[in-house]
């Protein structure tokens, strides 16, 4: 099958949309302040399809307190093996009177593999997550460019 993006090579940019649920696994650091987050979940991709998403992150709970400063690596990954390396800065804000918190901020692909070795994006994201659950769901709006 033609990749994705040399089949539109012509083209300055692809729309990508990306859903993706997960489940948190966060752990303290030396730092109080500081937790880690490292997981796996599963979503659709426009151009890669059926995905596989792991992302490691840090979470700084008191730089912007109530607000929480998230920083993470993520990796999508279809059946194939093409992927999408990505990096991503958000800020969660708690709900009041949940154990819920929102998320807002923008992610960059650097590089990819695969179909996707000459390609990188950009664009924004939202999430939600349950503390008490520990259940995410996340969304990836922006464009792929590809060489």
């Amino acid at each position: 099958m033609e990749t994705a993006c040399r089949a539109f090579a012509d083209e300055e940019s692809l729309p990508f949309l990306a859903f993706i649920k997960g489940n948190l696994d966060l752990k303290m650091t030396d730092d109080y302040c500081i937790f880690t987050n490292e997981d796996t979940g599963g979503g659709f991709a426009t151009h890669m399809g059926r995905i596989t998403a792991t992302t490691k992150e840090s979470l700084n709970f008191c730089s912007n307190a109530p607000d929480i400063a998230v920083n993470g690596n993520l990796v999508l990954e279809n059946a194939n093996g093409d992927s999408l390396s990505c990096t991503y800065e958000t800020v969660a804000t708690p709900v009041p009177g949940s154990a819920e918190v929102t998320s807002t901020g923008s992610y960059e692909c650097q590089f990819g593999a695969g179909r996707f070795t000459y390609c990188s994006g950009e664009g924004a994201l939202a999430a939600r997550g349950s503390l008490s659950t520990f259940k995410v769901g996340l969304v990836l709006v922006g464009k792929l460019n590809c060489l």
